[in-house]
């Protein structure tokens, strides 16, 4: 409405090579949900670019194929994806291609990348509502009603997709450990990282480390870690010692470190490698490790 446009495409990202770890549901899942969340609302619908092209899932890409002589594109974003547009692939061919319009919270104020971007900004309020307490409450069977739209709330695809490996874990089919040589085989230098946080964590006396091969379940992350810590501010010093000790072997740097600010859980993307750091009343309430039971420990 602020902007008056025809059109919008709520476009499902098909392989998002840059959220990996914060992506547990195929492509065709989160469609079916988006689609329901939108199927009635006038001149929003969702989009299946992405997923039906080949690929990771690449702004530029995606811009080209909806271009047209006659339509003019804005590409709608997040702050926390608008703070990010400098690590995106393709970037400079991205700017003549559209004008950016970022969503706001208040409180945040992204700025361009670079030169020469044509940037709109439209403020929301802030909603405290969060897509990690919502899988969170399916997979604990915790209602959801008000924090979604009612076509997904209702949805059986949504419980389903959310809820992950429950069904499983409850049926017994866990898949073994494997061992560290076998998953070198697979994915040495991830499993190289991964080590490295763990010996990391250890040494700020992590609770609970657990090296997870997530490769043949979200196949967009090879190795998840799971650590917790005591207090805030420990869990603070295992973040600042996992990032140093990457930093010293590799030069290895996180994509994204999000929930520093409360420290109750953070999250470093590192690519092939995601590290989750938690309080321990935070791991126990959600309970990641019985929703990523699909994945075998690396021992």
């Amino acid at each position: 409405h602020a902007l008056t446009l025809d059109r919008v495409l709520l476009v499902v990202a098909g392989d998002p090579w840059q959220k990996r770890g914060a992506v547990i549901a195929a492509a065709d899942e989160r469609f079916g949900m988006v689609e329901a969340a939108v199927r009635d609302i006038d001149g929003v619908e969702a989009s299946r670019v992405e997923i039906d092209r080949v690929g990771a899932s690449v702004t530029a890409d995606t811009l080209e194929a909806l271009a047209a002589p006659d339509r003019e594109l804005f590409l709608i974003l997040g702050s926390d994806a608008a703070s990010n547009m400098g690590t995106w692939r393709r970037l400079d061919d991205t700017r003549p291609l559209c004008t950016v319009v970022v969503v706001e919270r208040a409180g945040e104020h992204p700025v361009p990348p670079g030169p020469e971007w044509r940037f709109e900004r439209v403020p929301i309020p802030r909603l405290d509502v969060s897509s990690t307490e919502i899988r969170a409450r399916v997979a604990a069977g915790r209602p959801i009603d008000g924090l979604v739209r009612e076509p997904c709330a209702s949805s059986t695809n949504t419980g389903s997709m959310l809820r992950g490996n429950d069904d499983r874990v409850a049926r017994g089919l866990t898949p073994s450990p494997i061992t560290r040589a076998e998953a070198r085989a697979a994915h040495p230098l991830a499993v190289q990282r991964a080590l490295a946080v763990a010996d990391a964590a250890n040494e700020k006396k992590g609770d609970d480390v657990v090296i997870l091969d997530v490769a043949p379940i979200l196949a967009i992350a090879d190795v998840f870690v799971l650590v917790s810590g005591s207090n805030v501010r420990q869990v603070r010093t295992i973040v600042e010692e996992i990032e140093k000790g990457l930093k010293d072997i590799d030069g290895s740097r996180p994509i994204s470190v999000e929930g520093l600010d409360d420290a109750s859980w953070v999250l470093l993307d590192y690519g092939d490698v995601v590290v989750h750091v938690f309080l321990n009343e935070t791991r126990e309430y959600y309970d990641l490790d019985r929703l990523w039971a699909d994945a075998a420990r690396i021992s």
